[in-house]
């Protein structure tokens, strides 16, 4: 978090890489480093995410002003009419991710004076868009359709007041319960037999069951 209030994005890929975005005038796909892995994990601005966290638990608004940036840089760069339309870095998996983030980020960032009301109806109308694409566009198979109906869930548990978001909720979760079944082999090992792949997998429909247990227990 502290680097992202420097400007710089810190992405774990084959080592460490440290990128200078800046917070200003940010040239997304020249900024973003060479290779279209390390792009890609940029792309997906997963430091939104630890400055959510760092604004939660310190009360530092640079955390905050750092956060309404990027945010607002990364929506003037792409705007919602370019959706599908950008480089092979930002794709629908990375899409997904990055709009999942936003959304399980923007019930802390609100209660800063940064996020004005009008700037946080801007993003959500933003995030809308988006996952509307991305509802209209999932992946058919492999792990990124999991990892894309599990993004989507997460849009419409954090953004539950958008008008498609029930139906976001529903079509997600028969994805994952179809994928449960397709997608595991009678031994349990990930059809597509990359230990990566099959970490994620597990991963993720074990954080599927726990959500499914908290929410038994909220009723």
């Amino acid at each position: 978090a502290d680097a992202a209030v420097e400007g710089v994005a810190i992405v774990h890929y084959q080592g460490e890489h440290r990128i200078p975005l800046g917070r200003r005038n940010i040239k997304w796909l020249i900024d973003a480093g060479a290779g279209i892995q390390t792009q890609g994990f940029v792309l997906r601005l997963g430091f939104i995410r630890d400055l959510a966290t760092a604004y939660q638990v310190l009360h530092d608004e640079r955390y905050a002003e750092a956060a309404r940036d990027y945010l607002d840089e990364y929506m003037k760069a792409w705007p919602t009419d370019t959706i599908g339309q950008n480089n092979d870095a930002d794709n629908t998996l990375t899409l997904s991710g990055r709009y999942a983030l936003w959304s399980a980020s923007l019930h802390i960032l609100v209660k800063s004076p940064a996020f004005d009301p009008d700037f946080v109806a801007r993003v959500v109308v933003f995030i809308e868009a988006q996952f509307r694409y991305l509802r209209a566009n999932l992946k058919t198979g492999i792990n990124w359709r999991v990892f894309e109906a599990r993004n989507l869930l997460t849009g419409s548990l954090y953004l539950p007041f958008l008008e498609p978001a029930e139906e976001w909720r529903r079509h997600a979760v028969g994805v994952l319960n179809d994928a449960w079944i397709r997608q595991f082999l009678p031994d349990g090992v990930h059809y597509e037999r990359n230990p990566i792949y099959h970490t994620g997998m597990i991963s993720t429909f074990c954080d599927l069951m726990k959500l499914t247990a908290h929410a038994g227990q909220m009723h």
